[in-house]
């Protein structure tokens, strides 16, 4: 917080950097200490669930906010996608589930120069009354990891090897507290990968529908007469965005490139809206 303060003040360009080299192994060690601490007090029994009422939307867009510096100057996008079934206000521990997706999110920016990095959330199985149990998977387009290594990623200070930790950071007990984290909010965790093309983790966690809310996430009515054009290269963002332009009751069409964007506003170019990746 101080180095923070301090950087706000007029400083010289070999004071800035010594105060980014301060505020940079503050924040290691402030993780490293976290992570020490909630291992202790899950390995120890003491670490309990606090289900409340949260949105699980915004909850994830906290979690990408966070992370969005690391990305904004490199080739990497962000991407998230929720089931539209799932009710936009969930009862969980949503400190918790946003602990196990900083986590998982962080670890796949810090292992991915290029491409994307998604998460999607679906339903696992149809809801009851009072159960939900809702299915994470967070994807990226990384350097993947060994097969012959993942068998002990959830083990405690483990990491895939030593020069992992020398480039990286890290104290090792990231993926194990999620895995303790998940287990005690009912679910699991899995993971797979190649090395190389990316890895995925999948989660599972149990909650409840908040009581009289079947309100679906983002209810828009749109006009059907009213047409959009989406300039997206990225296949996984046209994915998303266009089957939910499509729910709102919006004609959709979709362009991957400048001369189709170009050649579709010539000859069929009475486009209400243009969303457009600059």
């Amino acid at each position: 917080g101080m180095a923070s303060l301090l950087n706000e003040t007029p400083l010289s360009k070999e004071q800035q950097e010594y105060l980014e080299a301060i505020r940079t192994s503050g924040t290691a060690l402030l993780s490293v200490i976290n992570d020490i601490l909630d291992f202790s007090k899950i390995d120890s029994g003491n670490l309990e669930i606090d289900p409340h009422s949260f949105n699980l939307r915004n909850c994830i867009e906290d979690v990408l906010e966070m992370l969005s510096e690391k990305t904004a100057t490199s080739d990497l996008d962000l991407l998230y996608e929720i089931d539209p079934c799932i009710p936009e206000e969930i009862i969980a521990d949503g400190y918790r589930i946003k602990q196990v997706l900083l986590n998982l999110v962080g670890n796949a920016v810090k292992f991915t120069t290029a491409g994307e990095v998604y998460i999607g959330v679906t339903q696992a199985r149809p809801k009851t009354e009072d159960r939900l149990i809702l299915s994470f998977e967070i994807k990226d387009t990384g350097i993947g990891i060994p097969q012959n290594k993942l068998n002990s990623l959830f083990q405690p200070f483990s990491q895939v090897d030593s020069s992992t930790t020398r480039k990286y950071g890290g104290s090792g007990l990231g993926l194990v507290i999620c895995q303790r984290l998940v287990e005690l909010m009912g679910g699991e965790i899995s993971v797979s990968s190649q090395q190389g093309k990316g890895t995925t983790f999948n989660f599972s966690i149990s909650c409840e529908p908040v009581s009289g809310d079947e309100k679906p996430s983002l209810k828009i009515e749109g006009e059907k007469s009213k047409r959009v054009l989406i300039v997206e290269p990225n296949l996984t963002e046209r994915n998303i965005l266009a089957p939910t332009l499509t729910q709102w009751n919006l004609s959709v069409v979709t362009s991957t490139s400048e001369k189709s964007t170009i050649d579709l506003l010539s000859t069929n170019g009475s486009f209400d809206l243009v969303i457009c990746d600059y």
